[in-house]
């Protein structure tokens, strides 16, 4: 619809907000050397939208120990080299 860029947008801002608050306590993450400034320029980046939602999710990735389905990291590297 007409606001689904208002909304990707403002996840954007969010996802930007609180992974630069977690990249604080660095000690959470996983190679924070590495993954810290991965994820703070991310974060920093000038895309907007659904673009820099999947920038931050790509890079945190890295620092968590989370395992993110094949499929799911396929459509993230897609959304941020279309766009």
């Amino acid at each position: 619809g007409p606001w689904a860029k208002d909304v990707a947008d403002h996840l954007a801002r969010l996802f930007s907000r609180q992974w630069l608050k977690k990249t604080e306590f660095q000690a959470a993450l996983i190679s924070p050397r590495f993954t810290v400034p991965e994820i703070q320029a991310a974060c920093k980046s000038e895309a907007g939208g659904i673009r820099k939602v999947a920038q931050i999710l790509l890079a945190v990735s890295n620092a968590v120990s989370i395992n993110i389905p094949q499929d799911i990291m396929t459509q993230l590297h897609n959304l941020t080299a279309n766009h």
